[in-house]
């Protein structure tokens, strides 16, 4: 039960992290992913899919660690905060959830 609740604050305090950062301008996202390929994630929200560019300097992490575009899954939770960069809303940091 203990490593559960730990589990549950990881996930709680790196959510609030992503989304304390909304306040800087950017555009918070929560959903499943329901597509990524090299260069771009589709997440499914509750209002429908949004698409965000992938780059370079897009930052993954998952339970508080480094982690990958190659560690996306489908149907995968995840909080995008993302910005709007040439004409189009491109991912900033990806927290990745469980499945």
């Amino acid at each position: 039960m203990t490593r559960w609740r730990a589990a549950f604050m990881s996930l709680v305090f790196g959510f609030t992290a992503v989304l304390a950062q909304a306040h800087q301008g950017g555009h918070d996202v929560r959903g499943v992913v329901a597509a990524v390929t090299a260069d771009e994630l589709t997440v499914k929200t509750s209002r429908g899919e949004e698409r965000f560019a992938l780059t370079a300097e897009t930052e993954f992490v998952k339970n508080g660690k480094p982690a990958a575009a190659r560690d996306l899954k489908p149907t995968q939770r995840v909080v995008v905060h993302s910005r709007k960069q040439n004409g189009r809303m491109e991912a900033i940091k990806v927290q990745l959830g469980g499945p």
